[in-house]
C-alpha cells in the first residue's frame, strides 16, 4: 500500500478537505518601486544591492501577516 505522500489522488483529497488558506508574511514598509529595467547583470545587482543597504540602514525588515484582514506580527516577540 502506497504512503499518502506518494499518492497524488490522496494528496488532492486531503488539502480539499483542508481548505483554510493559511497566511503568507510579508515585509512591512518595502519600499514602493516601479518596473525596472536592466541592461546587464551588474546594473540588477547594484540596485539590490542599493535596496538591501536602504532596508539595513532602516533597521531591518519587518514581517508581518494578514490574518482575515487584520495585521498581526509574524514574530510574537515582535509586538
Amino acid at each position: 500500500m502506497p504512503k499518502i505522500a506518494d499518492d497524488r489522488r490522496a494528496k488532492i483529497e486531503i488539502w480539499a478537505r483542508e481548505s483554510r488558506v493559511h497566511a503568507f508574511p510579508v515585509i512591512a514598509e518595502l519600499p514602493r518601486f516601479g518596473v525596472k529595467r536592466f541592461t546587464s547583470y551588474a546594473e540588477l545587482n547594484a540596485w539590490k544591492r542599493e535596496l538591501l543597504l536602504g532596508l539595513a540602514r532602516q533597521g531591518g525588515a519587518r514581517w508581518i501577516v494578514t490574518v482575515h484582514g487584520a495585521s498581526e506580527h509574524a514574530n510574537p516577540r515582535l509586538q
